[in-house]
């Protein structure tokens, strides 16, 4: 399988914003372009490898991160990312996914990560 390439997603500290009127927490406007953005190259990416349905199992998502600052935190890039990977029926559930964090490096002028899907060896015990 080819590895899932994508622009970096907000970082959660910019992901999202209150609501001025309800107090809930909404997505800000750079968050939602960044699905826009994404979707079509999910989907590119789920025809090229044939993925016809959603992995609905433990799944372990290895991660390089090409971060633009030295000081920037891949950490901070999950939650965006699980989202968006349920969204666009890459998984059935976030929940699933068990992010392995293999590489971060530094490039200004191409920002990004690259994901590789595989599957778990084992699965993690079950929460009762």
């Amino acid at each position: 399988m080819k590895p899932l390439i994508l622009e970096l997603p907000p970082s959660v500290n910019f992901a999202y914003t209150n609501n001025e009127c309800t107090g809930r927490r909404i997505y800000t406007d750079a968050s939602k372009n960044w699905y826009q953005w994404v979707w079509p190259v999910i989907l590119r990416w789920k025809r090229e490898n044939n993925l016809k349905k959603p992995f609905d199992y433990f799944i372990k998502t290895h991660c390089n991160f090409y971060l633009r600052r030295l000081n920037s935190d891949s950490h901070n890039y999950f939650k965006l990312l699980a989202d968006a990977l349920e969204k666009y029926e890459v998984v059935t559930d976030d929940r699933f996914i068990m992010f392995v964090t293999e590489k971060v490096s530094y490039d200004r002028e191409n920002p990004r990560i690259e994901i590789t899907f595989k599957n778990a060896e084992e699965t993690p015990p079950r929460l009762e």
